[in-house]
């Protein structure tokens, strides 16, 4: 498996993968248009991305329109295989669904009575079930999620309907923020970054996935360790197996965010995601 580090300081690096890139494709500047997180492919042309207040729409045409401000500091987006947004709301704590008629749908906001940290990251499985990451970074002062000891935990949670959520990873990680279910419901890969302490991890590791969604114990691997470097945050997959962040009509162009300015790159390998299955 090729593991590729797609951050600003990333692109040529990217560039250079033959393996991964059409011949002479270069990276493009879309602008500094509010592209902090969360690059969301819609497969009707539009491309969705976050920063701290809003959710921004960049449509076929490359307009630019705001979705939604305020986000309730929406980070990670996911659309469903019914083409339904999903939503990491940081400032409320939740993750949330707008469904066709526009109404939005809580699915999580609280696990066995305690709020959620910051909902950062989400991916989804097959059968519609729904992982997603709850680190905290900033102040922790009000940080309520902590296990049968007492402990602080920023890990990583399952939706298998509104309001019926599961841990599935506690302190197996120290910090979950990326989150990705590979095709076949195989294996889920969680980036565990800590960039905001002195030794702390940036590493990207895989967990086999039973059919029940739970993940079997002792499988944990380390896929890829960034070191001292700046660590992991996004996780998306190609249909070979190369982790990535993806849209197009072909499901042939990356997208990155990077700092409020959005990249694209085309490549060769479509990436895989519910709606390019559907």
């Amino acid at each position: 498996m090729k593991i590729l580090q797609l951050t600003i300081f990333a692109v040529a690096m990217l560039q250079a993968a033959d393996f991964a890139l059409p011949a002479g494709a270069k990276p493009r500047n879309l602008g500094s248009v509010g592209a902090g997180e969360g690059p969301a492919w819609d497969g009707r042309g539009n491309l969705y991305f976050t920063d701290e207040h809003r959710i921004t729409l960049r449509d076929s045409a490359g307009q630019i329109h705001v979705f939604r401000e305020p986000s309730n500091d929406a980070n990670g987006l996911l659309f469903d295989s019914q083409g339904r947004l999903m939503i990491c709301e940081s400032a409320t704590r939740r993750v949330t669904r707008i469904e066709p008629d526009g109404r939005t749908v809580v699915l999580a906001d609280r696990y066995q009575g305690m709020r959620f940290n910051s909902p950062n990251d989400l991916t989804i499985d097959s059968k519609g079930r729904i992982y997603f990451s709850d680190p905290r970074y900033g102040p922790r002062d009000d940080m309520e999620m902590r296990d049968q000891h007492g402990r602080q935990v920023e890990g990583i949670y399952r939706i298998d309907a509104p309001g019926k959520v599961t841990r599935v990873i506690g302190h197996e990680v120290d910090r979950a923020n990326g989150v990705l279910v590979s095709p076949r419901d195989e294996y889920l890969y969680v980036a565990d970054n800590d960039n905001n302490k002195a030794g702390g991890p940036r590493k990207l590791w895989r967990f086999r996935l039973w059919p029940d969604g739970a993940i079997e114990p002792g499988s944990r691997k380390l896929v890829f360790d960034w070191l001292t470097g700046r660590g992991p945050d996004g996780v998306k997959m190609d249909r070979e197996g190369r982790l990535y962040a993806f849209g197009g009509p072909d499901w042939k162009i990356l997208f990155i965010t990077a700092g409020g300015t959005l990249w694209s790159i085309p490549v060769n390998t479509p990436g895989w995601t519910p709606l390019a299955t559907r």
